[in-house]
């Protein structure tokens, strides 16, 4: 399930959650809240395409996953993991729980 979310300069975060309400990946800022939806249900229309999750490791050498968007760029980015299994099972609850495009604002 995607929640939307306001941050401090009045954007709109959207948070990929699972059932057990634990956050598999947040996305960048929207100015606006048509924008962030139409994000949601493209990644929700995208969960078989493999290509907009980009495998990714940070200077530490953990794991994490960026969504792609339209042209490419990121929208959203996961939490960490310290395998690349980990990293391969968090991309499979992201598929999972995307595919249900359900959203709940809370703001």
């Amino acid at each position: 399930m995607f929640y939307i979310e306001k941050n401090k300069k009045n954007e709109f975060i959207f948070h990929l959650k699972s059932d057990d309400n634990h956050t598999i990946a947040s996305s960048e800022p929207y100015v606006d809240l048509e924008q962030a939806k139409r994000e949601i249900k493209r990644i929700s229309k995208n969960t078989k395409v493999d290509r907009i999750f980009e495998r990714m490791t940070n200077k530490e050498g953990l794991f994490y996953f960026n969504i792609l968007g339209s042209n490419f760029q990121k929208t959203a980015e996961s939490q960490l993991y310290n395998t690349k299994v980990g990293l391969e099972n968090g991309i499979k609850a992201a598929k999972q729980f995307a595919k249900k495009t359900e959203i709940k604002i809370s703001y």
